[in-house]
């Protein structure tokens, strides 16, 4: 599990398209800051939720990667 990074955000209960040959769906993602650090299941998920982390119940909703041009 990811260590003394502290997530801002999770996003839980989807279908995450990861878009990796090996791992192409996920249920849950953890970000901090800009940057998605943790990608897998719910339940793995939950040991990073602490009383600063937002969650958000993606209630089955999809996620697609997608590039962002400033």
């Amino acid at each position: 599990m990811v260590d003394k990074v502290k997530p801002n955000l999770i996003l839980k209960n989807g279908s995450i398209y990861t878009v990796d040959k090996g791992y192409l769906w996920a249920q849950a993602i953890a970000i901090s800051g800009e940057m998605i650090f943790f990608v897998g299941t719910d339940n793995d998920v939950e040991v990073l939720v602490d009383s600063e982390t937002d969650v958000i119940d993606l209630d089955g909703k999809m996620i697609l990667p997608s590039f962002i041009d400033d």
